[in-house]
């Protein structure tokens, strides 16, 4: 009723206060919600770049700051879990947790020999609440289907499914650290944390603590450091997958902590997927033919990888290439590319506009459920680049990541 009987610029002005406030309640009830939901709003905070930048920021409170639980839930978990009360396992432990995100919180101790760690906790109840989310994933899946007609969004769904159930265990994210830790020992960048095998549960995970700054705070650094920074996440999430096959499905801010000596720490591995040398090989020949600019080559390349029907046309190919040669832009000349708001927006519109050439790529479109994580990855990493607003030859990266697929 305001808006009828006001200015236009005070419409303007009334419809943005209206949008923040909604903006902070999805992000306050979604982060009461956990679980699955609390996911999307984690990933909308960083990758949906079409929303305006106060809408994130409200958003990105879910990826470390989301309501905790008691302190009397932590106590029970802890002693459920490892057998004894805080107190007798930990020299000290902080109340207040240090981070709070969708399964689980992050408490800071001191084991007895004065080392400090990082107490993960599941909150209790947390893997019902996912299973009916899961099972109440209609919506989910009709927001796929209206995205992309062509793709299945049962499949989706399932390796969704699948890598959330694994998440609820920490048992293997204890197991994926011990891996990275082996494969990024000695870099001079990554930082992979200790895990405290004897002390890790199915629902308690203690690793080494590391103080250092969060992500945004190096949004306020310098632009050739945040160039840096974006450079080592960006080669950390390539070599991940093009040296070792083995790489996280969930990136976002709230998993990097910034040293001071320039070291970043990689943190929560409870999302992991493997793909084989072959599944790899074939997202490297869409990669070159589109370098060649080779319009044939590059059709049936994402044929054989999956991402269109193996009936779709010659004359269709031309739209296909088109938004593939804008999705990886940054890789396919070798010269340096700064991710922007203005930059990736052009990818972001074939995901939300009703034009007729965005549509027609849709319906085009596939996606091998293989395959769910890595575009994923390759998303959320694109996210925080053009938060960083980072530039470098991330041609030049990818190759030497991709050397030996």
């Amino acid at each position: 009723m305001r808006l009828v009987f006001t200015s236009h610029d005070r419409k303007d002005e009334l419809v943005s206060v209206a949008q923040l406030r909604t903006a902070q309640d999805v992000a306050r009830e979604l982060g009461n919600m956990k679980g699955a939901i609390m996911k999307l709003g984690q990933m909308a905070s960083f990758v949906a770049t079409n929303l305006s930048s106060d809408i994130r920021a409200h958003l990105a409170t879910l990826q470390q700051a989301a309501p905790p639980m008691s302190w009397d839930l932590v106590q029970q978990q802890i002693e459920a879990e490892l057998g004894q009360p805080p107190d007798k396992i930990f020299e000290r432990i902080e109340k207040t947790p240090a981070a709070a995100a969708s399964i689980g919180q992050v408490h800071r101790a001191l084991l007895e020999d004065g080392t400090p760690v990082a107490v993960k906790i599941q909150y209790p109840g947390v893997d019902k609440a996912i299973e009916t989310d899961l099972e109440n994933a209609w919506v989910l899946k009709l927001l796929i289907s209206r995205a992309f007609p062509g793709v299945d969004p049962n499949s989706i769904f399932e390796e969704f499914r699948a890598r959330l159930t694994e998440e609820l265990d920490y048992r293997n994210e204890a197991t994926n650290h011990r891996v990275l830790e082996q494969a990024w020992r000695g870099d001079p960048c990554v930082v992979i944390p200790r895990v405290f095998e004897e002390l890790t549960t199915k629902r308690v995970l203690v690793t080494q603590w590391y103080e250092g700054k969060k992500f945004d705070d190096v949004l306020a650094a310098a632009q050739n450091e945040k160039d840096r920074i974006g450079a080592e996440i960006y080669r950390f999430s390539q070599e991940c997958v093009g040296r070792i096959h083995f790489f996280s499905g969930d990136p976002h801010p709230g998993n990097y902590i910034f040293l001071d000596d320039g070291r970043i720490v990689f943190l929560d591995f409870g999302c992991m997927k493997r793909l084989n040398n072959e599944t790899l090989r074939a997202q490297k020949r869409i990669v070159e033919a589109a370098r060649r600019n080779d319009t044939e080559a590059m059709l049936e390349s994402m044929k054989e990888a999956g991402y269109v029907s193996t009936d779709t046309t010659d004359n269709q190919a031309e739209t296909i290439a088109h938004f593939l040669k804008t999705l990886i832009a940054p890789i396919v000349e070798d010269k340096p590319y700064r991710f922007t708001p203005a930059s990736r927006a052009e990818v972001a519109r074939f995901f939300t506009t009703d034009d007729d050439k965005a549509e027609s790529v849709r319906k085009l479109w596939s996606l091998p459920k293989d395959l769910v994580y890595f575009n994923r990855l390759n998303l959320g990493i694109a996210g925080i680049l053009t938060a960083l607003q980072a530039r470098a030859n991330w041609h030049r990266i990818y190759e030497a990541a991709w050397a030996d697929v």
